[in-house]
């Protein structure tokens, strides 16, 4: 059988966030302000990523890898994530995350197939993940949390089903304002997300009308 290739076009985006802090600021602040400031200056720029990583699969996953719920009364449960991961077919097995909200957590938490990340090896587990079902390391995150029960999607995802292609890393510069007596910090970055497995990744979401 011939090998086969394709090319995808994806949009490079610049993300930038800075601040400023006064002499008097670090003077009179405790501990170390300019750190702190630059600690989470690079934090929101890998939550924007997250942000964007979230969006795409919110938007390009097909509907050959949507589960849907019985009804369109019926908030996404325990058991529509044990169906929803037929879609993967005969490659079920391997590593598995399960971004969630915190109320459809509030259910896992409750069914006896629920498995604390205290039970397990701490190298077994994804970083941020707070157990296990169905063979999914089970991930919590307020950005699926939406306004009502019937609008909060759920995502399975294995490893490979995204990436992140950076154009440049996070590049943090500083200057002084010597009127004003101002450190300025501002970091930017280049990158393009995008779904690059579509046979990697589920979406949970509520059935439409």
């Amino acid at each position: 059988r011939d090998l086969t290739t394709s090319t995808v076009s994806v949009k490079v985006k610049e993300i930038a966030i800075g601040t400023a802090i006064t002499d008097a600021a670090i003077l009179s602040g405790y501990g170390d302000p300019v750190g702190e400031a630059s600690m989470q200056i690079v934090k929101a720029m890998a939550d924007k990523a997250d942000i964007d990583l979230l969006a795409i699969m919110a938007g390009s996953i097909a509907s050959s890898m949507t589960y849907s719920t019985a009804s369109t009364t019926s908030a996404i449960a325990v058991p529509d994530i044990a169906n929803a991961l037929e879609l993967f077919g005969e490659d079920i097995d391997g590593k598995k995350v399960l971004l969630c909200s915190p109320k459809l957590y509030t259910q896992i938490r409750n069914t006896k197939d629920w498995a604390p990340a205290s039970e397990y090896a701490a190298d077994a587990l994804v970083r941020g993940a707070v157990g296990t079902l169905f063979g999914c390391d089970v991930v919590v995150t307020n950005r699926l949390k939406g306004a009502t029960a019937l609008d909060e999607d759920a995502y399975i995802v294995k490893p490979g089903a995204l990436r992140l292609f950076l154009k440049r890393g996070v590049l943090i510069e500083t200057d002084r304002d010597i009127l004003y007596r101002k450190n300025v910090i501002t970091a930017t970055q280049h990158y393009a997300a995008y779904l690059y497995n579509a046979a990697n990744a589920i979406k949970l979401i509520v059935k439409t009308a």
